[in-house]
């Protein structure tokens, strides 16, 4: 009995087994198969984050390159506005003192040419008194400098169709006082041939057909 019953159990065994495989089969494929799938999925995943990331970096590099871009061109907007203002501003100073040293040059001109024969005879009474000159010719000079007629002096600078220079009118005393050219190279430091160009200078400044005394 024991025998027959281990026979039958025994033979049985292989049955229990395969019905077990076979129940156990088709969960482990669907399991397989899931597996594979969740596998699948989460490489498919993988890529598809991988590819987000990637593409979330290149937008982050476009708008820093953007807001770049846009900084560097506000920069240089700013900065030009700036250049210009500072190049106005520079151009308007210098006009304006090139507009203030015309304005000093003619109010200089019109006052030197308004200056009295008299103050112009006072002055070369003062240079030729503390002059180098030989003391006789110094003395002559000044004597005949108290004799001239400062009106006439006045008058004669005054017909002069362009402006006298202080210096123009202090060479036109020495003319009128007949003082020699050696001298008068001597009194201003200057060369006696230089005296002769003063002199031609000076008489351009009359109208031509005018008797000069000199």
């Amino acid at each position: 009995m024991h025998i027959l019953s281990a026979r039958h159990h025994g033979g049985r065994r292989p049955d229990l087994v395969q019905g077990l495989m076979k129940r156990c089969a088709l969960p482990s494929l669907a399991v397989l198969l899931l597996a594979g799938c969740a596998s699948a999925s989460a490489e498919d995943a993988a890529g598809a984050c991988d590819r987000h990331v990637g593409q979330a970096v290149i937008d982050i590099i476009l708008g820093l390159a953007v807001v770049v871009s846009l900084a560097s061109v506000v920069w240089l907007y700013r900065y030009f506005r700036r250049y210009s203002r500072f190049m106005r501003r520079r151009i308007d100073m210098a006009m304006t003192i090139a507009r203030r040293t015309d304005c000093d040059v003619a109010s200089l001109k019109k006052h030197i040419a308004e200056i009295p024969s008299h103050s112009t005879v006072d002055n070369m009474r003062s240079i030729i008194a503390s002059s180098p000159l030989e003391l006789a010719r110094k003395n002559d000079y000044l004597a005949h400098l108290d004799l001239m007629d400062r009106a006439y002096v006045e008058t004669l600078c005054a017909s002069a169709v362009a402006n006298l220079t202080a210096t123009d009118r202090k060479y036109i005393i020495c003319f009128l006082l007949r003082m020699s050219t050696a001298d008068m190279a001597q009194l201003f430091n200057v060369e006696p041939e230089t005296i002769y160009i003063v002199k031609y200078r000076i008489k351009r400044k009359f109208a031509e057909g005018v008797s000069l005394p000199f």
